[in-house]
């Protein structure tokens, strides 16, 4: 019983603590799902209500978003559709993704169970992972998971099930490329060195899981999609001075796209402390390498992840610091490798409490978190109001605007942006064609836009309507009726 406690514990506290920590902005009068997220939300409805099998986030031909629709989709069978479901189900998928990140530190640390738990407290209370942890994004929250399941098959050093281990592994590696490709340069390495024995044979099970993925993708490969945005931009000499802000603001967590947003005290002061502890970490391994040492191969892994999850941010459109997310996992795994072989453990550890202290309170803090201007309770009246003047599909004059109205309507209304083209077409088609069939049912609905004071008639601060807007109207307003 007690060895059985013993296993249990930790991942009990994990599993707690995770969902703990996040209750202050669950409760929130500024909880809401942002655009990109309602999208994920519908997708999963039209998965859960069979019409669709939406596989890749809509509108791309990347970013393979099944595992957040599934595991969202038995959200809704479990407790309806919401708001609240989608970030609890995909909060789920992140904590599976803790839970492996924790077993494979007791694989790094030789089954330092305190030191292990530490660390992964501390990932879990990164402001960096405050509002990532439970953002249905299509990808970033399923890379994450897959990836440390990947970490921990090829730390684990038993030769049984090696042929469908490794052969998994392979499979797995395509995955991560097809959810976010951005957590393979940090994985690789522990990958490469699990091959040090019997390379030739694991690299042939790699391979052969790779091509079984790859020929799955191209059997569901999307032709063409909506969004395509130019990430990679080469290297740029001018990017070294904006890295640092880059990076600090991924750390903060406080950003919402490519806009940052102010960030607590005390998240500020968690960053500096995790900068001082990881570049404390590098002067460390520069001692023990000159020294020498045990473990000493697993150390440059370590560091060689760092190193390449570093170096790919000089290549990438520095405007979005959601793409420095992988960092931090990294390098916490580096840390322990690291720290793991110090016998100044003691001081250590009051290093990381006091981490896990601060991250705490950081936590508590972002229950303050708005990204929007637009809040919730708005955005619920103006359902409200829209539905009651009998209004069934509007033109909006806001950008994601038509995804939060869809999903927190229920898709009762049905919303379109200025564009004849959109990530999800069907919506478009809709409301041209309720537009030319039935316009008292049709409105242009925002909050700025080119419409005249006196065509508005204003639902509250944030939402003006236009019922029954002419076609002349609608032209002078800049929306491109479909074909």
């Amino acid at each position: 019983m007690n060895a059985r406690l013993n296993k249990y514990l930790p991942v009990f506290l994990i599993v707690t603590l995770a969902i703990v920590s996040r209750v202050p902005y669950m409760l929130s009068v500024d909880f809401m799902l942002d655009g990109d997220e309602c999208i994920m939300g519908l997708m999963s409805k039209h998965f859960y209500e069979g019409k669709e099998l939406p596989l890749f986030f809509y509108g791309q031909t990347y970013g393979f978003a099944f595992l957040e629709v599934l595991a969202i989709s038995c959200g809704y069978m479990i407790a309806g559709v919401s708001d609240h479901v989608v970030k609890i189900s995909v909060l789920l998928l992140w904590i599976a993704g803790c839970v492996y990140f924790y077993r494979s530190l007791l694989l790094m640390s030789n089954g330092n169970k305190g030191l292990a738990l530490l660390v992964t407290c501390i990932l879990i209370l990164s402001p960096a992972w405050a509002m990532w942890s439970m953002k249905a994004r299509g990808g970033y929250v399923s890379a994450f998971l897959v990836s440390n399941i990947v970490l921990y098959l090829s730390l684990l050093k038993s030769d049984k099930g090696v042929v469908v281990r490794f052969g998994f592994i392979g499979l797995l590696l395509v995955f991560i490329y097809q959810m976010q490709p951005l957590w393979l340069p940090g994985i690789l390495p522990f990958v490469l060195y699990s091959l040090r024995d019997r390379p030739i044979q694991k690299l042939l099970l790699l391979a052969s899981g790779m091509i079984v993925a790859i020929l799955f993708f191209q059997s569901i490969a999307i032709s063409d999609g909506y969004w395509k945005p130019a990430v990679l931009g080469g290297y740029d000499s001018q990017k070294l001075s904006t890295v640092w802000q880059y990076f600090y603001t991924n750390l903060t967590g406080y950003y919402y796209l490519t806009d940052t947003l102010q960030a607590t005290q005390a998240a500020v002061v968690f960053v500096y402390v995790f900068v001082v502890i990881f570049l404390a970490t590098f002067v460390i391994v520069a001692y023990r390498l000159i020294r020498g040492g045990e473990n000493k191969g697993l150390i440059v892994i370590g560091m060689l992840s760092v190193l390449l999850s570093l170096s790919y941010n000089l290549f990438i459109d520095l405007g979005s610091p959601r793409y420095a997310l992988p960092l931090f996992g990294y390098t916490l795994l580096f840390v322990t490798i690291v720290f793991n072989q110090e016998k100044s453990r003691p001081v250590v550890s009051v290093i990381f409490v006091g981490m896990i202290l601060i991250g705490s309170y950081s936590m508590y803090l972002f229950r303050d978190f708005r990204f929007h201007e637009i809040s919730k309770r708005s955005t619920l009246e103006a359902v409200e109001k829209i539905k009651q003047e009998g209004v069934t599909h509007v033109y909006c004059t806001g950008p994601l605007m038509q995804w939060e109205l869809a999903f927190y309507s229920n898709e009762d209304i049905i919303a379109r942006y200025y564009y004849s083209t959109d990530r999800y077409m069907p919506y478009i088609k809709a409301v041209d064609s309720v537009y030319m069939v039935a316009p008292e049912r049709s409105a242009i609905v925002g909050k700025y836009g080119p419409v005249p004071d006196s065509e508005k008639t204003w639902i509250n601060y944030d939402y003006f309507i236009c019922k029954q807007p002419s076609p002349e109207l609608l032209n002078v307003a800049g929306f491109q009726i479909s074909e």
